[in-house]
Order: C-alpha cells, then sequence, then structure tokens
C-alpha cells in the first residue's frame, strides 16, 4: 500500500504549472503520515508524543521567553 504521489508546483507562466517531484518532500510526507497513522490520526495524541520527545531529549532547547513590541509612544507592551 503506497501513498500518493504529490509533486511541488512551480508556476511556468501566470496560467501554467510545472509539477516537478521532490523527493525530500515525499520523504517528510511519508514520514508525517507514519507518524499520524501511529497516534490514530489523534491531534492531541501526536502532540503529546512529540512532547515526550522533546523532553526526553538530550538537546537544548531554546527558549526566547515572552515577546514584546513597542507601542507608537515607544513604550514596551507585552503582547499576551
Amino acid at each position: 500500500m503506497g501513498l500518493p504521489v504529490r509533486n511541488c508546483a512551480h508556476r511556468r507562466n501566470s496560467e501554467e504549472f510545472l509539477m516537478i517531484e521532490d523527493p525530500i518532500v515525499e520523504e517528510v510526507r511519508r514520514y508525517r503520515e507514519a507518524h499520524e497513522a501511529e497516534h490514530g490520526h489523534d491531534l492531541k495524541r501526536i502532540i503529546e508524543a512529540l512532547r515526550e520527545r522533546e523532553r526526553q531529549s538530550q538537546r537544548k532547547l531554546l527558549n526566547p521567553g515572552p515577546k514584546y513590541c513597542r507601542e507608537r509612544s515607544g513604550n514596551v507592551a507585552s503582547l499576551e
């Protein structure tokens, strides 16, 4: 049972698309589909599995902290 072949579309001109098969995109799609199926296509289960993988990872994770923006008057205001 194979997955349907999907291609990347590149606009050749304003009305015509050139379809290019991209093996990297196909590999990512196969992995994503297998991961979704492993968790019953349930978004909550998929997210929890990814968070668990992140918790178990030995890699240093970046947490940039809260985001801020400046109002027109120059005062800093939180986006939250």
